[in-house]
């Protein structure tokens, strides 16, 4: 089993600088953030991916938030396939996989419809990153109103031979707190398992918000893990990045000690 916990974004607020820190703080995992658009230059990618080789810091990448494969305006959906493969390209770079991307909104589509037309918009981008070495990873959403049930999620990686994202804080919000993780970790495949996590408010519609983790919840979530010998990364995701990130660790390593 190796379990890698870091951090959705840099400790240090440079993507240069922050494998070093986190790697100091006993951690060994980071994603960098392209949630407000891809601002990063390809010359700082590719200092960035010689700085990685540095230190046991393995790096993914957050696609920018406003993407929508399933939009009804053609341009819009172009431009969704444009900010992933341009997140790919830094990727490529930084030698970081995999790129983590949130798929769309149903709108006015079923969900059948919804799914056969993913499936075309995904394919599309696979087709202009082939040969990067870049896994893309549609990540499961918590809204009602977004395309990405952990099943679609599933799904998706199965049929296109993608990779794929699992918020824990997201499947917490789309089932009002009553989801079944143990279920979702046997539906997984063999391999490396690529998790977010956070604490999480939700209302009618689903997710609300990222809020600190919920220690109980996690230590739950931490041992079924253990006891599945599990391949993963977790990046934290709660507002107080760095700080839940030691606390994750601290807890895998307590259930570690008791086993």
């Amino acid at each position: 089993m190796a379990i890698r916990i870091g951090t959705a974004g840099s400790p240090t607020g440079s993507n240069l600088s922050g494998m070093s820190a986190l790697e100091a703080a006993g951690l060994h995992a980071m994603e960098v953030q392209f949630g407000r658009g891809v601002q990063m230059g390809s010359a700082l990618a590719e200092k960035i991916g010689e700085e990685r080789g540095r230190h046991d810091v393995a790096l993914s990448v957050h696609a920018p938030y406003y993407i929508n494969l399933l939009s009804q305006d053609d341009g819009k959906r172009e431009a969704s396939r444009a900010r992933i493969v341009e997140s790919c390209e830094r990727a490529r770079r930084m030698g970081a996989s995999p790129v983590v991307f949130h798929p769309g909104y149903y709108g006015e589509m079923n969900k059948d419809d919804a799914y056969e037309e993913m499936k075309k918009q995904i394919r599309l981008v696979l087709a202009e990153i082939k040969g990067w070495n870049v896994a893309i990873a549609p990540e499961n959403t918590g809204k009602d109103s977004q395309f990405g049930s952990v099943e679609e999620v599933l799904s998706l990686a199965k049929e296109l031979k993608t990779s794929f994202c699992i918020d824990i804080a997201h499947l917490r919000a789309k089932h009002r707190g009553n989801e079944d993780v143990k279920k979702m970790l046997d539906d997984l495949p063999s391999g490396h398992m690529h998790f977010q996590y956070s604490g999480v408010e939700w209302n009618a519609g689903g997710e609300k918000r990222h809020v600190p983790i919920d220690e109980k919840h996690f230590t739950a979530f931490a041992r079924e893990l253990i006891e599945r010998e599990t391949d993963a990364t977790i990046i934290c995701e709660s507002p107080d990045t760095l700080n839940d990130a030691l606390k994750m660790k601290r807890i895998f390593e307590r259930i570690d000690s008791t086993a």
